[in-house]
């Protein structure tokens, strides 16, 4: 149970990384 609860945290945290730098690319354009 702990080890899916870091996989579902480690998860969420890439896809807000990737929405934020997906964001900052279109304010940049």
């Amino acid at each position: 149970m702990k080890r899916k609860k870091k996989q579902n945290y480690i998860k969420r945290s890439i896809t807000k990384i990737i929405f934020y730098i997906f964001g900052n690319k279109l304010n940049q354009i």
